[in-house]
């Protein structure tokens, strides 16, 4: 056992996947104290609420097809010429959400404010924030896949230093506050998306079929499966930053998201160590035609994946005085943010543990039973609005944690049978 963890870290591409996480900690590290000693609790609840507002549309009108690509990536790399596949479902996608979001946003915005500056600004922020960052995030994921782990070795770096100088330069040279802090992003994110186009270019096969990205059948019918359940996603993780700044307030609901920030940015950071490494597994898997050769790759993904998860669970637990020390700059640490972040480590583990479920669901396409699954717990958290008793932060984020274990307990249940065989 010890000779194989011993070869498995030795790999040069382990070695290097491991080294860019490195300096992306740091560089996390770095953004998180600029953020928390340049903003207040309000602009930094602003900034969060941009983030929702930006996976709502990524959730849930482009992450379905995203899924669908991922599910046959394989296939399409194999035998087709992938740039051109990638290229056009970019092109066809994103230009509809940004339709989408303008007539989303922009009546939201003035019948909230009326007609101000920042009528036409956010949504075209946000549309900026979804087109660059979907290019960027699938493209490097497509990347390492593929078997690129070099491209995606160096972007996995790159972009957290584009956005710590980037950002910063907006809020000094501009003025402190969620715009410019979500304008050095939509910066980096755009810089960058457009290198890893001609990186995917570069990788792609030059004698396949060119075949471009559809909305034929197979594909409608994966996104209405992932539609709804992923709406119902979206309520319990991104959505509820809009709960608590309308229970709360823009002060104390920053204090809320930054907690379930910090949980959030110790799992990614943690997960992408090592996550990488096997997720082209995953997506092998995906491409078996026996489906006990499918359940058995993502059986042994899983496994691999749980032990992570369990560790970075009780190593970050233990320590979360110190980790909010080196992430948050003094001013910010407040009371009960010890133990916010501590409830967000609880669920970031159970959200972990989830996705890992809905990949039986992909690869078996059962995902109508992970949209029933999902509206429990959605409607758990919304019904706990309507009981008679006055929320406080506390009873908030408990009530998020308990909506998480009910989700835990069913996606389980439908995952066991998924599997038998």
């Amino acid at each position: 056992m010890i000779l194989k963890l011993k070869n498995f870290f030795l790999g040069k591409r382990n070695q290097m996947v491991v080294l860019s996480n490195l300096v992306k900690l740091v560089l996390i590290i770095a953004i998180n104290r600029l953020l928390t000693q340049y903003l207040e609790f309000e602009e930094i609840s602003k900034y969060y609420l941009i983030i929702s507002t930006y996976s709502f549309f990524s959730l849930i009108f482009i992450a379905p097809f995203g899924e669908y690509i991922n599910k046959h990536l394989i296939n399409i790399y194999t035998l087709n010429v992938l740039y051109k596949y990638i290229e056009s479902y970019h092109f066809k996608i994103l230009s509809l959400i940004s339709f989408l979001i303008l007539f989303i946003i922009c009546p939201i915005i003035y019948l909230k404010f009326g007609a101000n500056e920042n009528l036409f600004f956010i949504p075209l922020l946000i549309i900026c924030f979804v087109i660059f960052k979907t290019i960027f995030d699938g493209n490097i994921s497509y990347l390492n896949g593929t078997g690129n782990y070099h491209s995606y070795v160096i972007y996995n770096g790159l972009i957290n230093f584009f956005i710590l100088i980037l950002a910063y330069s907006s809020i000094t040279i501009f003025d402190s506050n969620y715009i410019f802090w979500s304008l050095g992003y939509v910066l980096a994110y755009g810089i960058l998306s457009i290198q890893t186009i001609f990186s995917i270019r570069h990788i792609s096969n030059s004698i396949g079929e060119p075949n471009i990205f559809s909305f034929n059948r197979g594909s409608i019918k994966f996104f209405k499966t992932l539609f709804l359940g992923n709406i119902f996603f979206w309520i319990i993780t991104d959505g509820i930053r809009f709960f608590a700044e309308s229970k709360f307030g823009l002060a104390k609901a920053g204090l809320i998201l930054l907690g379930f920030s910090i949980s959030s940015q110790v799992f990614s950071v943690a997960t992408n160590f090592l996550g990488p490494l096997f997720s082209p597994q995953l997506l092998e898997s995906f491409s078996k035609n026996e489906k006990k050769d499918r359940i058995k790759g993502i059986n042994s993904y899983s496994i691999k994946n749980i032990a992570l998860y369990i560790l970075i669970f009780s190593i970050s637990f233990y320590f979360t005085e110190i980790l909010i020390k080196i992430l948050i700059d003094k001013s910010k640490i407040v009371e009960n943010l010890l133990e916010i972040v501590r409830v967000g480590l609880s669920i970031e583990l159970i959200k972990c543990l989830i996705t890992l479920a809905k990949q039986y669901c992909i690869s078996e396409d059962k995902l109508n039973s992970f949209t029933f699954i999902t509206f429990i717990p959605v409607l758990i958290f919304i019904g706990s609005f309507f009981i008679d008793f006055e929320f406080n932060i506390m009873s908030f984020i408990y009530m998020v944690l308990f909506s998480y274990v009910a989700y835990l307990v069913f996606i389980l249940i439908n995952t066991s049978k998924i599997i038998k065989y």
